[in-house]
């Protein structure tokens, strides 16, 4: 094993993550293999030894992730794989011929919000804040409007809450700019040797292409432009490629936390950045593979137009719960049966706190059109003759405004619970059996806030009621 440091990590807060051993882990056992990939990004993109391996670090995290992207990163068909890596050379090679079509005029800004969605998005929930305040200095501002995908907003340039310039970038994810087209031909066209080589034990050249693909995609994204200072609300969406791709034209470089830091590698890892304001010192002290960065407890900033009370108009909000989506493809232990199963208990111990409390008012959200599928319209069919109680579709601020309305949440894993705090909220999390723990937010210890080992409606009705109480 090589004993050159800077290949090594040690992320203490991460020692019992079970996903970030089997990666690094992974990392470790091959860091012959890897060190070569590291060496080459290095000399490609004139970066740190330490950049190169967070890169190579991130991209491994992310394959490691999800049964698909398992299955090839352990693919042994080698030969299938140099094919796939050639063919994509020659797209990329096309794209170029495209690309020569398309025109990237200059822009210069002292600000921009990065955005990724045209309706309901982060200018909603984060920057019309940070913008009132700027909207009378002389500062220029833009959205960046971004997403490594293809949907129908493609070629949109209206932004929800939006009035300034919008700067669409979206077709940079299929058209990538010639003079970066031109740079991965003659850098990485005959690697592909290399790579089959060192593909026996870990599909080196999925990774690789996986790293290509992201240094096209945001150098189109950000070509010709320039700006003292970027602002994003996606913080998981960043990585150390993309920061040291747009670090070129951007000065500063500030990420929001968008939401709770769980035990999800994707939240907590790599998240390069100038600037990362978090919503609390624990999630400070998850963050891992960014020391460089200068990081500020702030609370949300999605919180900010809640902050002042109103009047109460609801008893109790019960926040649904994605139970009936593939979870395990991201907890990999969760025993999504057992989840189910103890999420049906509380809708059933719910359902009857309701009908011997006939003053009690209640409102179940999901969000959007989550409360359409299931499990919502199995509990909305449930509940029907029950007159006091709601059903909404909430997304961002909506729900946010039913929270501050309300005296109690009932809630089992979503972070809505921990926002429920900022607006001083009282919050019942409900860990039947220990269904949960994989989630790990930390609700693991019963007490007047945390119910697990009593599954009873008595013992349910209990704390509902105490929570409710002026009792302090």
């Amino acid at each position: 094993m090589r004993n050159d440091n800077d290949l090594y990590v040690n992320f203490t807060s991460l020692n019992n993550n079970e996903d970030w051993n089997d990666t690094y882990s992974l990392y470790k056992e091959n860091i012959e293999v890897f060190s070569e990939v590291i060496e080459k990004i290095m000399n490609n993109y004139k970066i740190t030894k330490i950049q190169a391996r967070d890169t190579v670090l991130y991209e491994l995290m992310s394959s490691n992730y999800g049964k698909e992207h398992k299955k090839l990163l352990y693919s042994q068909d080698r030969f299938k794989w140099l094919i796939i890596y050639l063919i994509t050379m020659f797209g990329i090679f096309l794209n170029s011929l495209m690309s020569i079509f398309i025109v990237y005029k200059n822009i210069k800004k002292d600000v921009l919000f990065e955005e990724m969605f045209a309706k309901e998005g982060w200018n909603v929930r984060f920057y019309v804040y940070i913008t009132k305040i700027l909207i009378h200095k002389p500062i220029s501002q833009a959205i960046l409007y971004t997403h490594p995908g293809v949907n129908k907003d493609f070629f949109n340039k209206s932004i929800d809450k939006w009035d300034g310039e919008v700067i669409n970038r979206r077709y940079s994810s299929v058209i990538f700019g010639f003079k970066e087209s031109c740079t991965v031909i003659y850098n990485d066209f005959f690697y592909f040797y290399k790579l089959f080589k060192l593909s026996k034990n870990v599909n080196v050249t999925y990774i690789y292409l996986r790293i290509i693909r992201k240094y096209l995609v945001y150098s189109s994204q950000i070509k010709n432009i320039k700006a003292d200072v970027l602002v994003a609300a996606g913080d998981y969406y960043w990585n150390p490629i993309k920061y040291f791709v747009y670090k070129k034209n951007i000065k500063n470089i500030i990420l929001l936390q968008h939401n709770f830091k769980n035990e999800y590698l994707h939240n907590r890892l790599f998240q390069y950045c100038d600037f990362y304001y978090a919503h609390s010192n624990q999630a400070i002290e998850k963050l891992e593979g960014i020391p460089f960065a200068k990081k500020y407890s702030i609370g949300s900033f999605q919180l900010v137009p809640f902050l002042e009370k109103e009047p109460i108009e609801y008893d109790v909000i019960f926040i649904n719960q994605t139970v009936n989506d593939d979870l395990t493809n991201v907890w990999h232990t969760l025993n999504q049966k057992q989840l189910i199963d103890n999420f049906y208990l509380l809708i059933k111990n719910f359902k009857l706190y309701l009908e011997q409390h006939s003053e009690i008012k209640a409102v179940y959200i999901a969000k959007n059109e989550a409360i359409n599928y299931e499990p919502s319209m199995t509990v909305k069919q449930d509940y029907k003759d029950l007159p006091n109680i709601e059903f909404m579709g909430t997304y961002g601020p909506k729900t946010f405004e039913l929270i501050k309305k309300s005296k109690l949440i009932i809630n089992m894993y979503s972070s809505v619970g921990f926002e429920a705090y900022g607006l001083d909220k009282k919050v019942l999390w409900v860990n039947y059996n220990r269904c949960c723990d994989t989630f790990n937010y930390d609700v693991e210890n019963e007490d007047v806030h945390v119910i697990i080992n009593d599954t009873s409606y008595e013992a349910f009705e209990e704390k509902i009621n105490l929570l409710l109480s002026d009792n302090k």
